[in-house]
């Protein structure tokens, strides 16, 4: 699907790839970080996109992870630490993490190679593990994000047959589950989970919501601002004396 526009409240044109064009009385979009460009005419926040590069490690003794995923603690702004899920042969390492606007096209940097590797070999791999491996392959994906970093989920207030789930950053994957169901409950009330109580866990979430402020101009300042250096400091570009 490449757009899909709103005739009335209760009719939706949906113009497909192909050229062809479906028309449906109710629709959900989960179109990731797209999810904004291909529903013009209809109002909510502007979406980024958090690009992660990962990769697997080959010729690396897995057995040193005992067969368990191990991740780092979360070192303030400075990618959220790295985890790594050991294969049969091999080691998944993920996952970097620099925001775009949602046009930008995904890219592999190079610091996103050198950090996961760096900090694998630090926190779990050492050094001779590291030295025998290869790479292959590197992954990059995106994930998609909000102006005020919150999750855009539910149906509009004036567009009560359009239904989105987005902005979910990292957790998308983790929280599908009970995403899925509750789209499904909205499209049909026999999908309802009875033991959840959708409204309440998801209408601070609704897509149409105001943005959900940091706090004071003082406030986000001083976040941005330790971010960035607990940023620049932990990749090596300041000294703890600067």
């Amino acid at each position: 699907c490449t757009s899909i526009r709103e005739l009335n409240k209760n009719k939706y044109e949906l113009s497909l790839q192909n050229g062809d064009k479906v028309y449906s009385g109710r629709v959900i979009c989960a179109a990731g970080y797209k999810t904004k460009t291909i529903l013009p005419g209809i109002a909510f926040q502007d979406l980024g996109q958090s690009i992660g590069v990962a990769l697997e490690l080959l010729n690396v003794d897995s057995s040193i992870l005992e067969r368990k995923t191990v991740r780092s603690v979360s070192r303030g702004g400075s990618k959220c630490g790295i985890h790594l899920v050991p294969r049969e042969d091999s080691i998944y390492i993920g996952a970097g993490s620099y925001v775009k606007n949602s046009n930008f096209k995904p890219t592999i940097r190079t610091d996103e190679i050198k950090y996961l590797i760096d900090q694998a070999e630090k926190d779990f791999l050492g050094k001779s593990n590291i030295y025998r491996s290869f790479i292959s392959p590197v992954i990059i994906g995106s994930r998609p994000v909000s102006l005020d970093s919150y999750p855009l989920i539910g149906s509009f207030t004036n567009h009560p047959s359009l239904f989105i789930a987005t902005a979910t950053n990292r957790i998308g994957f983790t929280w599908s589950p009970t995403i899925a169901n509750y789209a499904l409950s909205w499209l049909d009330e026999d999908f309802k989970d009875k033991s959840l109580d959708y409204q309440s866990n998801f209408n601070d979430w609704r897509p149409d919501r105001d943005l959900i402020d940091f706090g004071s101009n003082e406030e986000c300042l001083e976040y941005y601002v330790n971010t960035r250096v607990s940023n620049e400091y932990e990749h090596g570009l300041i000294n703890s004396s600067s």
